[in-house]
């Protein structure tokens, strides 16, 4: 089936909520689009809401954006809170720099996005990649966040499944240029390999996976995905580990988790909900790594009621 325009603009267009007519945006729902220069990137981020506490929303890697994973939680969120979501460099409509992509340089450049949108304090949600990042800035950057939020983080694992076998693999040259290549082929292709990462493969409609395929087929795709893996990918270990700093968390935190989660099984939340002082471990069943799109309403009432309370 051919890809339609609307496919390839994206879910959130697809849905109606933003239209573009040259450089004049227009946003329905509260919900609207804009760009911040950040360092020289020219950086996309969506954005909604106008009071409340800021909160704002990281995305995971691969064929992510902030469109793709928070789709269904910046309008609930909007209603209580000023709400952001950017697409990290590499990904969406952001930028894609030729550096070496790092945890350390994606959570430096958060700092720097907040910076420009004069954003002292925040709530920060953070999503696999983003979860990882989430956790570094709060860690070297303790007084910039309010409150934790870390979905199926990365950074709790010392090694993943065949580790050496990946850390290979991904210094092979070409194998992961060819692997996106294939994916940009065909929607099967993509569903195929979305499901690793969510349980119920109903959750993989038709539009979400063609907004998926339109990730894949940007410019440059998979590029800043491959760098953070080789930046991350050490022999015996990856970087960031973060569990041995955990105990340093003494902010309000909630982990949410899928039951089902392949990618970082569950016992990585729970031991980090175990060393993290006060924390909230929020188990979702059956769901997989993705659950803000797997179980969008179960996930959103969850992050509402934490963040709603009082600490």
């Amino acid at each position: 089936m051919a890809v339609t325009e609307s496919a390839r603009i994206g879910l959130l267009e697809r849905q109606s909520y933003l239209s573009k007519n040259g450089n004049q945006l227009t946003s329905f729902m509260g919900i609207e689009s804009a760009f911040v220069n950040v360092k020289g990137l020219r950086t996309h981020y969506l954005h909604a809401g106008d009071s409340g506490k800021p909160v704002v929303l990281l995305h995971g890697a691969g064929m992510d954006s902030a469109a793709l994973s928070w789709e269904s939680a910046i309008g609930p969120l909007a209603r209580g809170h000023r709400v952001v979501a950017l697409d990290l460099p590499g990904y969406g409509e952001t930028d894609r720099p030729n550096v070496e992509f790092s945890n350390t340089f994606y959570t430096q450049f958060a700092v720097d996005f907040m910076d420009q949108l004069g954003l002292a304090q925040v709530c920060v949600v953070g999503l696999s990649l983003g979860g990882a990042i989430a956790l570094e800035l709060c860690l070297t950057e303790p007084r910039r966040v309010q409150k934790l939020v870390l979905v199926a983080p990365f950074g709790l694992q010392q090694r993943i499944p065949l580790h050496k076998v990946s850390y290979l693999l991904v210094r092979m040259p070409g194998l992961i240029a060819l692997t996106w290549a294939l994916l940009r082929t065909s929607p099967f292709l993509i569903r195929w390999s979305m499901r690793r990462i969510v349980y119920n493969a109903t959750a993989l409609s038709d539009d979400l996976v063609h907004a998926i395929l339109h990730e894949a087929r940007r410019p440059g795709a998979g590029r800043a995905f491959q760098s953070y893996l080789k930046s991350c990918l050490k022999w015996n270990s990856i970087n960031p580990y973060l569990v041995p700093r955990l105990k340093e968390i003494a902010i309000p935190t909630l982990i949410i988790h899928g039951a089902d989660d392949s990618l970082v099984p569950n016992k990585y939340a729970q031991n980090a909900h175990a060393l993290i002082l006060g924390s909230q471990l929020s188990v979702i069943r059956p769901c997989g790594h993705w659950p803000p799109r797997e179980n969008s309403d179960e996930f959103n009432e969850r992050l509402l009621t934490f963040l709603a309370v009082r600490h």
